[in-house]
């Protein structure tokens, strides 16, 4: 998705940018959901996992744009014609 939606002359950029945030994602995650847990309660961190990836999903559904509108929500899909 990250190649898909940046230019071209940023795309590989782009992508180191999201491969970093990513990773980061995974370490400090971590790291907060273990001090969650330790100092509130496992339930305590299921809700705020879920209550992160609602917030980012609200994000991207209201700030990203589709990139290929034709397999949209309301569009119509049909496969493209392959033969040689």
């Amino acid at each position: 998705m990250v190649s898909d939606a940046a230019h071209p002359l940023w795309r590989s950029t782009g992508l180191g940018v999201y491969r970093m945030w990513r990773d980061l994602g995974y370490a400090v995650g971590a790291v907060l959901i273990g001090l969650t847990v330790d100092l509130f309660s496992i339930e305590a961190a299921f809700y705020g996992v879920a209550g992160a990836m609602f917030v980012s999903g609200t994000y991207v559904l209201w700030a990203m744009e589709e990139t290929h509108p034709e397999f949209g929500r309301h569009a119509s899909v049909t496969r493209p014609d392959v033969s040689p």
